[in-house]
């Protein structure tokens, strides 16, 4: 398991050797966690450690672990969102339905991959409810999430819940000093501050400079919503209304800031300076329904409210929050 993989995941990681070790590994398991946080190295990781051809599980260097990083493993199926709505349907699902009963080809298992599993329309929600209820032996599925409360309880009821979490700073600095030594010690301290404790954001403001100027947006988002300033939040956020995937990692970034300012009270320190002037301008219901409404958003996008909208509830709702702190 290479170091990207390991940061942010040592306890997740031991539950999962002990549920391969005692032979009651479930056949159902949710990855949660935000964008870049390694939910799809984690997940080949639980594959390679079931499919490894040597003793200290997963070599990464056996026929099988090199087929499962080079995503060429006969038994592992990868479902995503599709078309112009990027959800999950019913004929996404088709392929599980079709190779379920078939047994393996090179491994004891199949395993069913269903990525940004929260894009799943009801109707691929219940079509999977009915697998993984009663799943053949030696088929195994793993879900991936950043939005969890999107899934249909029964769903949910049917699954080993794993989140992964945010790692240390220290951690990612030291990751990105070791594996991303063109770039300055300036630059990789301001990186890792500014991840959030997300490996995958790290990565992507360290290469990517748009990626840099929606954190730089996302903190003025942030502060807009404090200053009660309509005009500047609605300019904005208004740059965004026509790109759901940026406007999806501002506001994901806005949430961030919330989360590192409700730490901040709870006498953490925190990691920037606007998380710092947040916490000292709003009480702490009034920064959870902040983060509330970041999530809110994310439902809204998941559910296919138009980018539109859900940006004009998402303004609306943080300047009722602060106007009623």
């Amino acid at each position: 398991m290479s170091s990207f993989e390991l940061i942010g995941k040592k306890e997740p990681l031991e539950n999962i050797k002990a549920g391969i070790a005692s032979g009651r590994l479930s056949h159902a398991v949710l990855l949660s966690g935000e964008k870049g946080v390694g939910k799809k190295f984690f997940s080949k990781h639980i594959i390679k450690m079931l499919v490894c051809q040597n003793k200290n599980k997963p070599c990464g260097i056996c026929a099988q672990c090199q087929k499962i990083d080079k995503d060429i493993h006969p038994d592992v199926f990868n479902i995503f969102p599709a078309g112009k709505s990027e959800t999950i349907g019913v004929k996404e699902i088709a392929p599980i339905k079709a190779s379920i009963n078939i047994k393996p080809n090179d491994a004891d298992f199949k395993f069913f991959i269903i990525n940004e599993a929260e894009r799943m329309n009801k109707y691929a929600q219940n079509a999977i409810l009915k697998m993984i209820e009663e799943p053949p032996e030696d088929s195994i599925f793993i879900l991936t999430s950043q939005n969890s409360q999107a899934l249909l309880a029964t769903v949910l009821s049917r699954v080993t819940k794993i989140a992964l979490g945010p790692a240390e700073k220290e951690e990612i600095e030291a990751f990105l000093k070791k594996n991303y030594s063109d770039f300055s010690n300036e630059e990789i301290k301001e990186a890792a501050k500014n991840s959030g404790g997300n490996i995958g954001t790290a990565i992507s403001l360290l290469q990517n400079e748009q990626e840099r100027e929606i954190l730089k947006d996302s903190q003025t988002v942030a502060i807009n919503i404090i200053e009660k300033d309509r005009a500047l939040l609605n300019l904005s956020l208004g740059k965004y209304s026509k790109q759901k995937t940026l406007a999806q990692n501002l506001v994901n970034n806005v949430k961030q800031i919330y989360r590192e300012a409700y730490f901040a009270l709870a006498e953490k320190d925190s990691i920037t300076e606007v998380a710092l002037k947040i916490s000292q301008r709003l009480s702490l219901k009034a920064i959870l329904g902040i983060i509330d409404s970041c999530d809110r958003f994310s439902e809204n996008l998941s559910r296919n409210v138009g980018l539109s909208l859900a940006l004009t509830a998402f303004e609306i709702e943080c300047a009722n929050i602060i106007d009623n702190k």
